[in-house]
C-alpha cells in the first residue's frame, strides 16, 4: 500500500510553488504514493489533489487541527509535512496508537524551561512539520478537546504544537531524529532527512546556497 503525504496551504504566505516543488521531492524519493493537499483554492497540477478545506474561522497553522477529526481526515494512513522543508533523504513513515511527530532537537530544552519559567504557555519540545498517523492511532480526542476549548486554546497558545504539547503531553510519540531546523543552527546537516525552514519569516526560497537548490526544485 502505498504512503498518503498531506500538506496545508492556506492564504497566500505560500505560493503553489511550494506544494509542487514538495511533490517533486516526494516524488524522488519514494515509489509509490499519493499526494494531497489541504487548501483553499485548487491545486493545477494533474498529481496533487486537493482537499478543501472545511467551513471554519481558523488561520495559519490552525488548520493542521482538522487532521485530528477522525471523521473528516479519514484516509487509512498518511505523513503530513508542512511547506518550508527540504526533504534531502527518504525517511520510513512512523505509525503508532498515538500520532508521531518531530522532538525539537536541535534546540537546548532544558534551558527553554529555565527561560520561560514564568510562562509555561511558551514552553514546546515538539514540532509539527512532520505528523503520521494510520487507523490504529487514536487523535479524535485531542480534535474534541479543541473544539470544546476552541476559544480559550486559540488565546493561549501561539500554535498547535504548543497546544498540544502542553494539553496533550501523553499523546503522541517522536520520530526518531529525521529533521533538523536550518535557521536555529545554521547548518545544513545533510545528514538529516528533511531540513526545516520554521521559525524565520525567510524560507528555503529566499537561501541562495547550492545544496538548497540542488533538493528545491
Amino acid at each position: 500500500m502505498g504512503i498518503n503525504f498531506i500538506c496545508l496551504k492556506w492564504g497566500d504566505k505560500y505560493s503553489e510553488e511550494f506544494v509542487i516543488k514538495l511533490y517533486n521531492m516526494i516524488s524522488r524519493h519514494y515509489s509509490d504514493f499519493s499526494f494531497w493537499c489541504m487548501s483553499d483554492t485548487n491545486i493545477n497540477h494533474d498529481h496533487i489533489q486537493t482537499i478543501h478545506l472545511p467551513e471554519d474561522n481558523l488561520q495559519k497553522w490552525w488548520w493542521k487541527m482538522w487532521l485530528f477529526n477522525e471523521e473528516w481526515m479519514d484516509l487509512d494512513s498518511a505523513v503530513f509535512l508542512d511547506l518550508d522543508l527540504i526533504i534531502q533523504k527518504p525517511f520510513v513513515p512512523k505509525f503508532d496508537s498515538k500520532i508521531t511527530m518531530l522532538y525539537t532537537d536541535w534546540i537546548d530544552v532544558e534551558q527553554m524551561h529555565k527561560d520561560i519559567l514564568t510562562d509555561r504557555y511558551k514552553y514546546c519540545e515538539i514540532n509539527s512539520s512532520i505528523m503520521s498517523w494510520d487507523r490504529n492511532t487514536k487523535r479524535h480526542h485531542i480534535w474534541e478537546d479543541f473544539v470544546r476549548h476552541k476559544e480559550k486554546i486559540l488565546f493561549l497558545f501561539r500554535g498547535i504544537d504548543n497546544y498540544i504539547n502542553n494539553r496533550h503531553k501523553d499523546d503522541y510519540r517522536f520520530y526518531d531524529s529525521i529533521a533538523h531546523s536550518y535557521w536555529t543552527t545554521g547548518r545544513t546537516w545533510k545528514d538529516k532527512p528533511v531540513i526545516l525552514f520554521d521559525y524565520e519569516q525567510d524560507k528555503q526560497d529566499k537561501v541562495n546556497e547550492e545544496w538548497v537548490k540542488q533538493h528545491w526544485k
